[in-house]
């Protein structure tokens, strides 16, 4: 439903389809598909990492109380940080982060914190 639902509000409502995108990850933080749609992928496929940076980082500054969105965001930041140390902030980020739904975020990250060397 909800992804039904974010895809109509997207012409229409973005803060809307990003809700939408937030109720997703607050059940799945990694889904692939959703993740696409926000860092602009689904329009051009394999967009620099620059534009998937851009668009994530975007996407926090826009709608800091959807938690979920937010996690997710960081999360792939890091992921996408060549920099260790940028990494460790990213993930570190997530864990400190208050809010609901973000729980399986959290333990992504710190997961992901522990094999950072």
């Amino acid at each position: 439903m909800h992804n039904s639902l974010r895809h109509l509000y997207g012409a229409v409502d973005p803060r809307r389809s990003h809700y939408h995108c937030d109720q997703i990850f607050r059940r799945v933080p990694t889904d692939s598909y959703i993740f696409v749609c926000i860092t602009g992928e689904i329009m051009t496929p394999k967009p620099p990492a620059e534009k998937v940076r851009a668009n994530l980082l975007a996407a926090i500054e826009k709608y800091p109380d959807l938690t979920a969105l937010v996690a997710t965001c960081r999360l792939k930041l890091a992921e996408l940080a060549s920099d260790p140390a940028e990494k460790k902030v990213w993930l570190r980020q997530v864990i400190e982060a208050k809010g609901e739904g973000i729980e399986r975020h959290q333990k992504l990250a710190r997961d992901r914190l522990g094999a950072i060397k």
